[in-house]
């Protein structure tokens, strides 16, 4: 989850299309050589209409190898630009209902694979994606996922008043919690390679640990922030470049620490919208409607840019003349996830 709403146009730049450059003469990046991409300051050519901004490089060679695709113009169909109303949307993807569960708590429970970790965040809050009757666990650090004793207390003693407890619910979820804690423990001792920068960084190394422990995660939640660029988003170099280099750093790292279980994961990044297509007075972009999603792993069709982005960004095509038009459900990219390789028959609930 990309808090703070992505720049899709900055992510994956239409650098065919001279209006981008019309509309952000000071952010848009252009098209470079093969040189001038190793240098980092350049869009890295995707095909003949797409480039990548440099300080995604990690995510450029999934997309060549045909293990990344991205789908661009993706979003909600309710036009709002508040953060807190489009994560809602995002997160319970249900426009109709205010009080709705978490859209990942509801595939949880559909899933038929009940777990004592089979759903969780990586945080120190429950994300309201999770939140519903299904079990979920959020685990804001491996090492001290526990049980956490008070001064003077015995372990073994506390540990046997909870597992005969009286309440048969509190006395399941005291087995399962006892049994698995050495293993999450176990689990946060796995090596790691590469570089997993910042809390995206921590999430997704620790979640790379727990799938490559077989503790049973089929559902797991990381949290990216920086992305609500209003001034000085800059070019190559910036805010923007920093939360994206974050971000792909450890996707890559993620990915590549997978090894054999990579074509047994999906991932996909989810923000609650785009960025307005023009840069404001202040060198940033406001609140908009379309972005980008990257879906990575096995079983997806990758080395393509899906999703439609008008030929022109004239602002006669943008939608209220002034944003990247939603022209691909967010929920429909997820559903196709959910249905495939998941399995999940029902996702209209």
């Amino acid at each position: 989850l990309q808090r703070g709403a992505m720049d899709g146009l900055a992510a994956v730049t239409p650098y065919a299309d001279p209006e981008i450059y019309k509309l952000r003469p000071r952010i848009a990046l252009p098209v470079g050589t093969a040189a001038e991409e190793a240098a980092g300051n350049k869009l890295l050519r995707l095909d003949d209409r797409f480039g990548l901004h440099p300080a995604l490089a990690p995510l450029a060679p999934l997309f060549r190898s045909g293990s990344l695709a991205i789908v661009h113009g993706v979003g909600l169909p309710p036009a709002t630009r508040s953060h807190f109303e489009a994560q809602d949307l995002l997160e319970t993807a249900s426009p109709n209902d205010r009080g709705a569960t978490g859209w990942l708590n509801r595939a949880s429970a559909g899933f038929g694979k009940p777990g004592p970790l089979t759903t969780i965040a990586l945080s120190g809050h429950m994300p309201r994606i999770l939140l519903g009757p299904a079990p979920a666990v959020a685990i804001s650090s491996l090492d001290q996922f526990g049980l956490r004793l008070p001064a003077g207390a015995a372990a073994d003693e506390l540990t046997a008043q909870y597992k005969n407890a009286a309440n048969q619910t509190l006395r399941q979820a005291a087995i399962s919690g006892f049994d698995i804690a050495p293993k999450v423990q176990q689990a946060s001792r796995l090596p790691t390679t590469g570089n997993y920068p910042g809390s995206t960084g921590r999430a997704l190394r620790q979640i790379g640990q727990m799938i490559r422990a077989y503790l049973g995660v089929s559902f797991a939640v990381a949290e990216s922030s920086g992305w609500d660029n209003h001034t000085q988003q800059g070019a190559s170099n910036g805010s923007f470049a920093n939360a994206a280099r974050e971000l792909a750093q450890s996707i890559g790292s993620f990915w590549h620490d997978l090894g054999p279980k990579q074509s047994n994961v999906v991932l996909v990044t989810l923000t609650e919208f785009g960025r307005t297509a023009f840069e404001n007075g202040s060198g940033g972009t406001d609140h908009g409607r379309g972005s980008v999603s990257f879906v990575l792993g096995g079983g997806v069709k990758g080395g393509k840019v899906y999703g439609k982005v008008p030929a022109s960004l004239m602002r006669d095509n943008l939608e209220d003349k002034r944003d990247l038009p939603v022209t691909t459900d967010t929920r429909a990219v997820l559903a196709d996830i959910l249905t495939q390789p998941m399995g999940i028959k029902n996702t209209s609930a």
